[in-house]
């Protein structure tokens, strides 16, 4: 399990010895091949930022080579705005004061069936954690019952328990995405102050629990702007290391959720400036993209609504995968027209046929089914 391997004094330390790189060991690091911490921390250095031209065009070089012009498109469907958590920068905390609802399987198949007619056929239901409305059996009996409909099920919820996943992967879900939110254990004791997600070895181990369950995509990350950017990217390269190299049959794919300024709340900004945590910028998060193109060749990388439309553009040409479309961030949002649920408010509310459009202007094919790829 990551959590008796992961040692965040090694990435502290690795960070801080190659802080200072010359030219030409970005450079190697740029066109070298294979992963290592080393070069890893190379990238992430300072003076690497300089070089970030160079990194978009390797990046782009090595996502042709691996995806040719295929770009996949799904949308997210949320099955409820009802947590037991207490994050402190989530919109679903169990502390607010929000309308609450969990749909009904019956509602969940509408929903999806909206989704379906719109042209998408990659459907990630996504939900606060709940354990007494979405259990495995609610997830199990929802995609038994549109698995014919859409080529792709995954899962974006709670931690759940080996025989849970296996269940789950049995009546549809072959894709399971599960985000570590921050590696540094003390801000992540601060951040989820209550819950079951309280749980640090928990959460940290869950990758491995669903890599045991034979999904055949895995998908990872941590939210950009809880803590040290380098320490978390870092730790989260050393995570991807560990779940390649014991979990091979499965394809991994990383997301890099970031918090927008539209999220932020008072407690929130009290924390960052307590801890000089700065927020991350659109370079540093595309800096974050190509550096993970650049050790992992076939990784897959999704980028999200939450990011602008201009950003979007600019980089699925380059280094994005699998990308959302039309998203909506609420229980019941695509056909009950649920208002104020919403668990984040998105920056690219563009329908799908405008995303279509913006990637044929960039030469790529955008496809509405999970297509696998073969690894080396």
């Amino acid at each position: 399990m990551f959590y008796d391997i992961f040692d965040i004094d090694l990435v502290r330390e690795t960070i801080a010895l190659y802080s200072n790189p010359s030219d030409q060991e970005i450079l190697d690091a740029i066109n070298g091949e294979g992963f290592s911490l080393e070069r890893a921390a190379i990238l992430l250095s300072d003076r690497a930022e300089n070089f970030l031209e160079q990194m978009a065009e390797r990046s782009k070089l090595i996502t042709r080579q691996r995806f040719g012009n295929i770009v996949s498109v799904f949308t997210p469907m949320y099955l409820n705005n009802l947590c037991v958590n207490g994050c402190l920068y989530c919109g679903f905390n169990s502390g607010l004061k929000n309308k609450r609802i969990r749909l009904t399987i019956d509602q969940c198949v509408a929903e999806s069936e909206e989704i379906k007619k719109r042209g998408i056929d990659q459907i990630l239901l996504v939900a606060g954690e709940d354990p007494k409305g979405i259990t495995p059996d609610y997830i199990s009996e929802f995609s038994s019952r549109i698995k014919s409909r859409f080529s792709s099920i995954g899962i974006e919820l709670q931690p759940y328990e080996l025989d849970d996943y296996k269940k789950m992967k049995k009546a549809g879900v072959d894709y399971v995405a599960f985000y570590q939110e921050t590696y540094n254990q003390d801000l992540y004791k601060i951040y989820h102050p209550k819950g079951p997600k309280s749980d640090y070895k928990r959460r940290i181990n869950n990758l491995d629990i669903i890599g045991k369950a034979g999904m055949s995509k895995i998908g990872m990350g941590f939210l950009l702007g809880l803590a040290d950017f380098k320490e978390d990217m870092l730790s989260l390269i050393s995570h991807m290391a560990h779940i390649y190299k014991n979990y091979t049959f499965s394809q991994i794919s990383v997301s890099f959720p970031r918090i927008q300024p539209s999220e932020s709340t008072p407690i929130y900004n009290s924390i960052i400036k307590k801890y000089g945590i700065t927020p991350v910028n659109e370079i540093t998060l595309a800096r974050a993209m190509f550096i993970v193109r650049l050790l992992f060749n076939d990784a897959g990388i999704t980028l999200s609504t939450r990011e602008s439309d201009n950003f979007r553009d600019n980089m699925t040409p380059l280094v994005v995968t699998q990308i959302s479309a039309a998203s909506k961030t609420a229980p019941g949002a695509y056909i009950f027209n649920e208002e104020n649920l919403d668990q984040f408010t998105i920056q690219d509310d563009r329908s799908l046929g405008e995303i279509k459009e913006m990637l044929r202007r960039n030469n790529l094919e955008s496809v509405m089914y999970e297509r696998q790829y073969e690894k080396d």
